[in-house]
């Protein structure tokens, strides 16, 4: 015979409730819960967007900082070969505007791998970009201050 853990009254040993207040005979022990892997927060449409968006637009920033590096240089050397043909001041003119489109690419590349990174900062793509929006930042400045010097020049 064991006791009513709630009512102290006798229970019969073939009895799982007490037949005075039905509290349960034996209280099993609780077991604890297994833990579970923490979720991983799944890439939305719009991270996915903005990633691919700035890793996009920084490579173009980029290949247009380069390209027209080289093409505003040619214009600073022909500047300084001749004083003659106004060659050297067209090209560094056409250099810098275009060079200005591959600045503001790289600097929206940066803001739209900042808002992927934001919501998912181990984001592939938005990291890249960020990256490339920074080179083409840089790529691009420095065509532009050649662009200027065979204006000046």
């Amino acid at each position: 015979m064991t006791f009513c853990v709630n009512c102290g009254r006798e229970i019969p040993d073939d009895y799982s409730f007490c037949p005075n207040c039905g509290t349960r005979r034996f209280v099993e022990p609780e077991q604890p819960a297994a833990p579970q892997a923490p979720a991983t927060p799944k890439t939305t449409g719009r991270v996915r967007g903005f990633g691919i968006a700035s890793m996009a637009v920084g490579i173009e920033g980029m290949v247009l900082g380069i390209f027209f590096s080289f093409y505003a240089l040619m214009g600073l050397m022909a500047s300084l070969a001749t004083d003659d043909v106004p060659v050297g001041e067209v090209f560094g003119a056409v250099a810098m505007i275009i060079s200005l489109i591959g600045l503001a690419s790289g600097i929206v590349a940066s803001i739209l791998s900042r808002k992927a990174l934001a919501e998912k900062p181990d984001f592939r793509f938005a990291v890249l970009g960020k990256g490339f929006g920074l080179a083409a930042t840089i790529v691009s400045g420095v065509a532009i201050l050649i662009g200027l010097m065979a204006l000046v020049f």
